[in-house]
């Protein structure tokens, strides 16, 4: 393995603390407010099948 030059060193030392930095922010941060209730019914999903000759809706 090769030795990392100084200047290389620094590059990734500044970018692992600008990355820890970062998603400490992003766990810590402020976080929308979701509605309290959702309604009772958001989607209607009807299925038919044809297999038996009749339709059948589920």
């Amino acid at each position: 393995m090769y030795r990392r030059s100084r200047k290389y060193q620094e590059y990734v030392t500044k970018y692992a603390k600008a990355r820890a930095a970062r998603e400490e922010k992003r766990i810590k941060g402020i976080h929308p407010e979701y509605p309290s209730e959702l309604p009772a019914l958001r989607r209607l999903i009807k299925i038919t099948d044809y297999d038996t000759g009749t339709p059948v809706t589920h």
